[in-house]
């Protein structure tokens, strides 16, 4: 399992990747803000999911 800090920083990396030729604006901020946060989400689960799992062993 990746750590939090890998995880942000492959989305990071891909986030700007696609948006290397966007100026800086608050939508494109608003979207980078949403996407971690939904990441975040994501990957809290997972890892909540795989804890469980491991208890129920």
């Amino acid at each position: 399992m990746l750590s939090w800090e890998e995880v942000r920083g492959k989305f990071d990396r891909l986030y700007c990747s696609q948006a290397a030729d966007d100026v800086l604006t608050d939508k494109v901020i608003d979207s980078y803000q949403a996407g971690l946060l939904k990441l975040y989400d994501y990957w809290t689960g997972v890892n909540t999911e795989v804890t469980l799992q491991g208890d129920s062993l």
